[in-house]
């Protein structure tokens, strides 16, 4: 989640603004149609729609790891303004996912013997309120206040994020494990490209 609601200046500033808005527009489709599917079809239909949104969360949060480094590797540093708004998606498709099974679940009405049972629900909801800061902090004001320093240190969390979802999605799967397993080594490849370089060893005369 980084900053860049603007975009560049001069003749590149309608394709840029263009791109973004298919961008946004692309991003969006899945979570109306998932809402829209849950909210007309029947018991397993919902279900469904939910587990959709959770995991287009966690593709999106993927996806907004994988931007600096695409944009490094690429050398196209204009993929980072798109960062805060990737981040801010895998948010709200978050939480509409933890909203949309507490109310279709009736999550006031489980027993808390089943949720001492369920402790992947658990993980999933620390997961959520953890990208809760970070949506906030995107604003570029409240990183101004920040500071720089701060900033880069609370949104490093964003791992954190990542390695209890990736958990949630591989305790919760009861039948298909395909998607959260290559989602879990996208991760893990996200996390390795992100740890510093080893210091070469000294050779003692």
């Amino acid at each position: 989640m980084s900053p860049g609601w603007r975009g560049p200046r001069g003749a590149s500033r309608m394709l840029y603004w263009t791109g973004y808005g298919c961008a946004w527009t692309l991003m969006a489709l899945p979570l109306l149609w998932d809402l829209w599917r849950g909210s007309h079809g029947a018991f397993f239909l919902r279900e469904t729609a939910n587990v959709d949104m959770g995991r287009w969360a966690w593709r999106f949060l993927l996806l907004a790891l994988a931007i600096r480094p695409a944009a490094q590797l690429l050398r196209r540093p204009l993929l980072l303004r798109y960062r805060r708004m990737v981040g801010l998606f895998a948010f709200a498709y978050a939480v509409a996912h933890s909203l949309d099974y507490l109310i279709y679940a009736r999550a006031w009405a489980i027993p808390f013997f089943i949720w001492i049972h369920r402790l992947y629900l658990w993980v999933g909801i620390a997961a959520t309120l953890m990208l809760i800061p970070l949506a906030v902090t995107s604003l570029d004001a409240v990183r101004r206040r920040m500071g720089p320093v701060a900033w880069r240190w609370l949104h490093r969390s964003l791992y954190a994020v990542g390695l209890l979802v990736m958990v949630h999605a591989l305790w919760e799967d009861l039948s298909d494990y395909t998607q959260s397993i290559v989602c879990s080594v996208a991760l893990v490849l996200l996390l390795a490209v992100r740890l510093p370089p080893a210091a070469p060893e000294t050779k003692i005369a």
